[in-house]
């Protein structure tokens, strides 16, 4: 991992239990610029097309898209997180 202080350092040495193990929610992010990370997953090729589709015609790139659904899903999921 490049320097990324959202990840908890003492990973290296043990294994996470949870995801409060791994996340630290506290993070600081140097010098105002976004803190981005690159995320890659196989997608089914009619929901790419889809979302392109979406994507374009709100004037809005893929990566904007995707982050705004990851977001939204994350936020309607995280009790899950804060429950264990």
């Amino acid at each position: 991992m490049k320097n990324n202080r959202a990840y908890s350092q003492d990973l290296r040495t043990r294994k996470p239990r949870t995801a409060k193990d791994i996340y630290n929610p506290n993070r600081q992010v140097s010098g105002g610029e976004q803190n981005l990370t690159t995320l890659s997953f196989k997608m089914d090729a009619d929901l790419k097309l889809r979302m392109k589709l979406a994507a374009t015609s709100k004037h809005m790139k893929m990566a904007e898209a995707g982050q705004e659904a990851i977001r939204q899903w994350v936020e309607e999921n995280e009790e899950i997180i804060k429950e264990k």
